[in-house]
């Protein structure tokens, strides 16, 4: 069905470099009579990895933003594969595998993986993702550190002597409530201070376990 998107349009639009092209390809050997639909999702999983998307979730393919080659605009595609036959077919491949969302995915053996969301992976970074969700969600489960908290409250003031002004407050409560948890996130913009505040925080952390460390100001 010329009607609907494939590799070839792609190509001949100029967005589909030879490596997620041959990906494809290489996909396509594994069921040679497999439909066009399931090697052109091989390219674009393999196309979105390259932008850093770790994922093809087949359900945004027409928001998918495509970049002309040199700088001559963006384009996008409303023709793609019929929702209700695509991911059927690619469960079909014998290159692709189906997987529960809280799969631990030990034990892949096909190169790409389905999940019930209609989200494609190479199974290498579904692992990755899975690894990291069950990393993650152990660290949560786990009981905080012990902290002395009287020890804590010296270190924090020796080692973070502007603690009273704003942005050095903001640091030092940073660390402080980081200091004794599993899991912590710390954002902020650039120059506020997050690599500061991390190297403080394992300071005061290893200050804890040995109060003769002599940390960096």
């Amino acid at each position: 069905d010329m009607s609907e998107l494939n590799i070839q349009r792609l190509v001949d639009d100029g967005l589909l470099s030879s490596i997620h092209h041959a990906f494809a390809e290489m996909i396509q050997r594994f069921d040679r009579d497999a439909p066009p639909s399931v090697s052109l999702a091989a390219a674009i999983v393999s196309e979105q990895l390259a932008r850093g998307h770790i994922c093809f979730d087949l359900n945004e393919a027409a928001n998918i933003v495509f970049e002309k080659p040199a700088g001559d605009g963006s384009i996008t595609y409303d023709n793609w594969p019929d929702m209700d036959q695509w991911p059927a077919s690619l469960r079909e491949c014998p290159a692709v595998t189906s997987r529960e969302s809280d799969d631990d995915a030990l034990d892949l053996d096909c190169p790409l993986v389905l999940n019930q969301k209609h989200q494609l992976y190479l199974a290498r970074y579904w692992f990755y993702q899975q690894r990291l969700a069950r990393n993650l969600a152990d660290r949560l489960a786990a009981d905080d550190y012990h902290v002395d908290e009287t020890r804590l409250a010296d270190d924090i003031n020796r080692l973070f002597p502007d603690r009273d002004s704003e942005k050095g407050s903001d640091q030092a409560v940073a660390a402080a409530n980081a200091v004794d948890r599993r899991l912590s996130i710390i954002t902020g913009g650039p120059g506020t201070g997050k690599t500061t505040s991390v190297a403080k925080m394992l300071a005061l952390r290893l200050l804890q376990h040995d109060p003769n460390i002599e940390p960096l100001k």
